[in-house]
């Protein structure tokens, strides 16, 4: 499964080079900005989801009082109990990557061509103005992003794992089910938004011109956004795993049921339930917005040579 993750970074990555060396209009696919911008993101994402699967996987289980190793491999070799280990870690990889990925092209490209809208006549985008299209592309891009999260939650809970479509169906109302916890991911979604695309750059920025090494910026400004990103959205990410895993709908019911998950998680102490699984979040975060900013800065790179 892994391979077939790094196959597809991999087949990205040649498509970015080949166009980077292209020199007339038809080139970069011959596609239209708005295409390219899904594309990066969707590359970029890639990148970052990749990185982030196996940190996702321990915070959800880590929120649902699960274990995060597999305690049933004692009679297996070790290498194969490492080998199962790892198969379950990455278990509901193929659903965070694959639905993310097209979640991060929606924000990437709704962000870039509402703010290319704005700046049509020559004037910057205002503060203002950039505020609401990172809201906008973050609203658009949560219901991708929310079903991407709750298909692989279940995914990793299965006993018997089945593909994306049966998880799916075995949801007590089908599709219908895959916009439970919308709520709480909006939030989510812009607040990484915000911080991915506004903060991020001007302290990678700021970072380089003090230290000129483009390497130490990134060292240095990855972890800060990644902990303000951890910080700012572990209590909508607990909150939503909440509803995610009461997909039957058993303890939190109706439109209000992310209430009914704040009231749950108060129960337990709200301070510390909020913030649980932030340690096992927080440096995927960090390493995956360090390598999706990477990829991301590449593409550009490689876009900005190309004639349009």
């Amino acid at each position: 499964m892994l391979m077939k993750h790094l196959l597809w970074i991999a087949l990205f990555g040649t498509l970015t080079s080949l166009a980077s060396q292209q020199n007339n209009s038809n080139n970069f696919v011959g596609i239209q900005q708005w295409a390219k911008d899904f594309y990066i993101g969707a590359a970029s994402g890639t990148v970052g989801m990749t990185v982030y699967a196996p940190f996702h996987y321990a915070q959800n289980r880590r929120i649902q009082r699960l274990g995060i190793l597999l305690n049933k491999q004692a009679q297996l070799s070790a290498p194969k109990s490492l080998q199962a280990n790892i198969k379950q870690i990455m278990s509901g990889s193929r659903a965070l990557i694959f639905g993310k990925v097209p979640a991060i092209a929606i924000q990437q490209a709704g962000y870039a061509g509402i703010i290319r809208k704005l700046e049509s006549e020559g004037t910057a985008a205002s503060e203002t103005e950039k505020l609401g299209a990172n809201i906008t592309a973050a609203i658009f891009s949560a219901p991708v992003a929310n079903a991407s999260q709750l298909v692989a939650l279940h995914q990793e809970n299965q006993k018997e794992k089945c593909n994306i479509l049966k998880t799916i169906h075995s949801f007590p109302r089908g599709y219908k089910d895959l916009s439970r916890g919308l709520g709480p991911v909006m939030v989510r979604e812009t607040l990484f938004m915000l911080i991915f695309n506004q903060l991020l750059p001007k302290v990678k920025n700021e970072t380089q011109k003090i230290t000129n090494d483009e390497a130490m910026a990134y060292l240095i400004s990855a972890p800060i956004a990644g902990a303000l990103v951890t910080g700012c959205t572990q209590p909508a990410n607990v909150n939503v795993t909440y509803l995610h895993a009461d997909i039957a709908q058993k303890k939190y019911k109706g439109f209000w049921s992310f209430m009914d998950a704040y009231h749950a998680m108060k129960s337990k102490g709200i301070v510390a339930e909020s913030f649980r699984g932030t340690g096992l979040r927080a440096p995927g975060v960090m390493l995956g917005l360090a390598a999706m900013n990477k990829a991301k800065e590449e593409m550009l790179s490689a876009q900005n040579n190309v004639k349009l």
